[in-house]
């Protein structure tokens, strides 16, 4: 009777820790709709409708290009090497979204 008990609470434990890590993630990624903005407002963001995985990924990059700049510790070296990585990252990106406008 222990061993059961002990098996099922166990496996709500862990269905309960599985819900709650599947329900961050979607929402991190269907966050809430933006408020209606008035016609002919510039948007904040440029929205992309083609390749936005590549498009996110390209600003998450720029942004962790931007700190790493702004960064006064050199870490060795591996600043500089990043830095120099997240760059051709973002020229790697930005040649892939070429080449899929052209199909």
């Amino acid at each position: 009777m222990k061993s059961k008990l002990h098996i099922l609470m166990t496996t709500l434990a862990l269905v309960a820790t599985l819900s709650y890590a599947v329900t961050k993630l979607h929402g991190q990624n269907n966050p809430a709709p933006a408020a209606p903005q008035a016609p002919g407002a510039p948007s904040a963001k440029p929205k992309f409708t083609k390749n936005v995985a590549v498009h996110k990924t390209i600003a998450a990059l720029e942004e962790a290009k931007h700190e790493l700049e702004n960064e006064t510790q050199d870490y060795g070296g591996h600043r500089k090497l990043a830095l120099e990585q997240i760059t051709k990252a973002i020229a790697e990106l930005r040649l892939g979204l070429q080449f899929a406008d052209k199909k």
